[in-house]
């Protein structure tokens, strides 16, 4: 998500992101804001299979946008320990075969 929409350009932005939704992953109102954007979900998939065009393709994109949320959240952790260990790999120095 992040880098499909180009929310953030900067690889140390993009960490320090990911970071943050996993420390607000522990907070109890940000839990509720999480489960409200799941029922959310599932409420914009369940008007779909019924919706029309115009509709029907505003819902659509709702649906995608709120997978590609809740599914950055879901993943926030993984991603960032990722992201710091390519990081970490390209600041450190090569050794010498000695």
């Amino acid at each position: 998500m992040i880098n499909r929409y180009k929310l953030l350009r900067d690889e140390r932005k993009q960490l320090q992101f990911l970071q943050a939704l996993g420390r607000l992953k522990q907070n109890q109102d940000f839990t509720l804001l999480v489960e409200v954007l799941e029922e959310a979900q599932r409420n914009v998939d369940k008007a779909n299979r019924t919706a029309t065009f115009p509709e029907l393709e505003r819902g659509q994109g709702t649906a995608i946008f709120l997978e590609e949320l809740l599914s950055t959240i879901g993943t926030a952790e993984s991603q960032g320990r990722e992201m710091r260990k390519q990081h970490e790999s390209k600041e450190t120095p090569a050794v010498s075969g000695f």
